[in-house]
């Protein structure tokens, strides 16, 4: 089983706890002791990228002639990462046969609230509230839906009962990332195999860069060792015209299997295919594949950051400049961490690229020099390309009035977090709420809702 599937299981089994009667949690406990059998074996054919083999054979694991409503929510709270459409009928169908059930209703909400049907997904959160009134992160996640539908003071009191409630943030947390995830890595691997085994050089590419770095959420990602390990064994058996591409595939392929799984020397590997620490130094043809041989050169010491900097910075900075590739000018951006040019590289990628990673980067750098105002052009050009961006908000939120900041900004500045944590500051470990905590209790100060913050 992998980690994504992994992840689904684990979170059908949280519904034992969203208060399941006794009936249905005896159900759920066959039910998932039956479905928990049938995915042992799903590891292998997900490597192989037969996702739809794999659905497939869960779904019958409970027919759908004969399917329980409980079956159903089970098999949706399974499906939903890798078959969205099926487990939206499924949690649909579940919500309606179960309307006193909490978890149920719940489900369903957060089927609605991941289509972005945020007045349907309020209306069913408000359900499931009135049979767990006291659950804290559904009401947070409801705050969402009546803040993107215009519901401004009952966001703000659905946010304070969130606050007030019991649950942990850190389970609010998860489901945030969930209904804002809209990334299907096992689908995204089965198209690319089938593309890799026709000869498709691009999709090998795009497969290795995938693997090498596979985001289970907003806070887990790495390389993942069996899905590298089969892709190595394609390309093997793949007929692809362009072998010197190939080469550098494979490369960060091995780079990223010795990272997964800490066997191998990398230095060895790059050096055989002639990359990074080659007497040129030299580059492979896209930033996707220069992250993952970068990162293992340094892990196997064959570089250090200052090294990197010196031997491979310019001429990756060039080759960025060159092929305006934002992986390429991010590796750039990392090497020059710490220095007085990181400010100008991005800037540099920003104008290039259209990635909001650099503006972050760029505004979040120059935010603690004082150098930045509320009105530097900069900001305004960030905040109206990339709306949504968390980090972005936040400085804006800062540098006009923090909490005193006008309640319209700070509604703005919660859409962002809502849609992706921002890092809540440079010493954050990872993205979380607490802006998004923050700013609620500002918003609920300015419409006159207390909202306390828990510690």
């Amino acid at each position: 089983m992998n980690r994504i599937w992994a992840a689904c299981l684990i979170s059908a089994l949280l519904i034992f706890t969203r208060g399941a009667s006794a009936d249905v949690q005896a159900d759920l406990a066959a039910a998932s002791a039956t479905l928990e059998a049938a995915m042992q074996n799903a590891g292998a054919d997900l490597a192989d990228g037969k996702i739809d083999q794999v659905n497939q054979r869960i779904l019958a694991t409970f027919p759908e002639k004969s399917r329980t409503t409980v079956q159903a929510l089970l098999l949706g709270n399974v499906l939903f990462k890798h078959d969205p459409a099926t487990a939206y009928a499924l949690h649909k169908r579940a919500a309606a046969e179960l309307p006193d059930e909490p978890m149920a209703q719940l489900e369903w909400a957060m089927e609605q609230h991941r289509a972005a049907e945020f007045a349907g997904a309020a209306e069913t959160y408000a359900k499931f509230s009135k049979l767990q009134p006291d659950f804290g992160p559904a009401w947070g996640m409801a705050a969402e839906c009546l803040i993107r539908t215009g519901k401004t003071r009952e966001a703000a009191e659905a946010w304070q009962k969130s606050e007030q409630g019991h649950g942990s943030i850190e389970q609010f947390e998860s489901w945030v990332c969930e209904v804002h995830t809209h990334a299907f890595p096992d689908r995204d691997r089965a198209n690319f195999i089938a593309k890799v085994k026709a000869g498709d050089i691009d999709a090998a590419e795009r497969l290795v860069a995938l693997d090498c770095n596979l985001e289970i959420d907003w806070w887990n990602s790495g390389p993942d060792a069996a899905y590298l390990q089969k892709d190595l064994d394609i390309l093997k058996a793949a007929t692809i015209a362009d072998q010197d591409r190939l080469r550098a595939i494979t490369c960060a392929a091995r780079c990223g299997l010795i990272e997964a799984t800490d066997d191998g020397n990398a230095a060895d590997v790059l050096r055989q295919a002639s990359y990074l620490i080659d007497e040129k130094g030299t580059l492979p043809p896209s930033g996707k594949l220069l992250s993952p041989m970068l990162s293992a050169a340094i892990a196997s010491r064959a570089l250090t950051d200052q090294s990197a900097r010196e031997k491979l910075g310019p001429s990756i900075l060039a080759k960025a400049r060159a092929t305006r590739d934002a992986a390429m000018f991010n590796a750039a951006a990392h090497l020059y961490v710490g220095t007085d040019r990181l400010a100008a590289i991005d800037q540099e990628a920003w104008d290039a690229t259209g990635d909001p990673r650099f503006a972050a980067s760029l505004l979040v750098g120059l935010l603690p020099t004082g150098t930045l105002k509320a009105d530097d052009p900069r900001l305004a050009k960030a905040a109206k390309q990339f709306p949504d961006n968390a980090e972005i908000a936040r400085i804006r939120v800062a540098l006009n009035g923090g909490d005193k900041a006008d309640p319209a900004l700070l509604i703005e500045a919660i859409k962002s977090e809502y849609t992706h944590f921002s890092a809540g500051g440079l010493l954050a470990a990872r993205p979380n709420a607490s802006m998004l905590r923050a700013y609620f209790a500002a918003l609920g100060k300015a419409l006159g809702v207390q909202t306390p913050v828990k510690s």
